[in-house]
């Protein structure tokens, strides 16, 4: 519950929480960015965690996302049963209580959630759109979203060893984008600006082991602000000729971002700080290069990130992405750097759906 699933955020220091931009957010930071979901897309990510100590040791996620016209929803395990986030602590040895072996036994703990996020300006257009009016562009000046996640926690630790709770998560985004009011710079250049606010498992009840003690769900308090600069040539189509929708696929031409989260952890008796930022360039959609820094100075983490993603837009109707990241571990923990990978898919069916009519 407390490893954040995000490659790319791992890449940009943690910081996550207001970045909208791109088809592949981080709505388990903050549910609310699923109100800028479009089409079909399905995310998995594996990272081990110790590999100098115990290779078998992995963290692995599989997301299912599915939104448009300012609705989102994510699934993962639930309702369906399929994928989850999963952290496997692989085989064990298992003895009766006189050191005799009894066979090998599976450690795991599992998360299954489902959530959804709305962005007010955006459904706001689809919905005068549907009803035959003609929807105003308030999405393009701004916007604010709201989300929520549903997560069930189950802990096996060896055989009757086991237990398992419920938590809910909350979220919230605002965005400006001041120069959509100057008409004739929006096709150039832009700016956007955002703030966004989660809180998560902030209602759970303790983790009820067969023996004492019990063990209590963490909670995390984040806010995060974000701002991009985006660059674009507006002749693009007619200047390279060739169809106009693959063009489309690779705007803005180049985006830098930053990013810059701070998050309050644990229980009520006892909660921790962690500061995290990081920046973003991303050239044609193709190529982002990513860095930033992590502090969690209790769990004597201080250190820098880097990642970078390479993907294949297909228009605006499609694509798929590979994404690396590599963030720092406890200074006198002797363990290496985590390298964190995920490969993500999209499909705007929709899309696809209106350009064929």
């Amino acid at each position: 519950m407390d490893i954040d699933p995000s490659v790319r955020s791992s890449g940009m220091g943690g910081a996550s929480n207001a970045v909208f931009w791109d088809h592949v957010t981080n709505h388990w930071g903050n549910p609310a960015l699923l109100g800028y979901q479009h089409g079909l897309s399905y995310e998995y990510g594996t990272t081990k965690l110790v590999p100098t100590l115990a290779d078998d040791v992995e963290f692995n996620t599989n997301v299912l996302k599915l939104g448009g016209g300012g609705l989102g929803f994510a699934f993962s395990g639930k309702p369906f049963g399929a994928g989850g986030v999963d952290l496997d602590y692989g085989e064990s040895e298992g003895t009766d209580p006189s050191g005799n072996p009894t066979g090998t036994f599976s450690s795991y703990e599992r998360v299954d959630a489902w959530s959804f996020g709305i962005s007010a300006a955006r459904t706001a257009e689809s919905i005068a759109m549907m009803t035959g009016h003609d929807p105003q562009s308030w999405s393009r000046y701004g916007d604010v979203s709201f989300g929520m996640t549903g997560k069930h926690l189950e802990i096996s630790l060896a055989p009757g060893f086991a237990g398992e709770t419920d938590a809910s998560d909350l979220g919230l985004l605002v965005r400006l984008s001041p120069t959509e009011f100057l008409p004739g710079m929006r096709d150039v250049v832009g700016l956007d600006l955002s703030y966004g606010w989660s809180d998560l498992s902030f209602s759970s009840d303790p983790v009820v082991f067969p023996t004492p003690p019990e063990e209590e769900v963490s909670e995390h308090e984040r806010r995060g602000y974000a701002g991009r600069i985006r660059f674009d040539w507006p002749d693009m189509t007619t200047t390279l000729g060739g169809p106009t929708w693959i063009w489309e696929g690779l705007r803005p031409l180049v985006s830098f971002g930053m990013a810059d989260d701070h998050a309050r952890i644990g229980v009520e008796s006892s909660r921790y700080e962690t500061d995290s930022n990081g920046w973003e360039l991303t050239i044609a959609n193709v190529f982002s290069l990513r860095g930033g820094h992590y502090q969690d100075l209790l769990g004597d983490v201080d250190g820098d990130t880097d990642g970078w993603g390479v993907g294949i837009p297909i228009g605006q109707i499609a694509g798929v992405r590979y994404d690396f990241a590599r963030v720092p571990q406890a200074r006198d923990s002797d363990l290496g750097e985590l390298e964190r990978h995920s490969a993500s898919a999209w499909v705007d069916v929709m899309r696809i759906w209106r350009s064929t009519r």
